[in-house]
């Protein structure tokens, strides 16, 4: 028996989202030109300047996100991060360092008596 070549809805999803953001815009933009020139004409309904902000949000956030995560992915897994516990005594301005010297030139001063 032959298998359906079969694509899930996770397949279709980023152009699913992609359309449905410059669709968000397309409304916005369209919305707004159309509430300036309606009577009063030159003004602009909060209400259409609202659902225009909103949809600059929704296609911001969905363009942004798959930029981030493109971003992501091609840059790979993280390097792992130095803490002062893993950099050892080689750290600059750390405690250690600053009392080894001190208690190293107090060492010396007993030597000199």
């Amino acid at each position: 028996m032959k298998r359906k070549n079969h694509t899930s809805w996770h397949d279709r999803l980023p152009g699913l989202q992609s359309l449905t953001a410059v669709a968000m815009l397309a409304a916005g933009t369209t919305l707004t030109y159309l509430g300036f020139y309606t009577p009063p004409v030159g003004e602009v309904s909060r209400s259409v300047l609202w659902f225009f902000s909103q949809c600059l949000l929704y296609a911001g956030s969905i363009f942004g996100v798959g930029a981030y995560v493109r971003g992501k992915a091609a840059a790979g897994p993280p390097a792992p991060r130095r803490t002062r516990r893993s950099a050892g005594s080689g750290g600059t301005g750390t405690k250690g360092t600053a009392t080894r010297k001190a208690a190293g030139s107090h060492r010396e001063a007993e030597g000199a008596l």
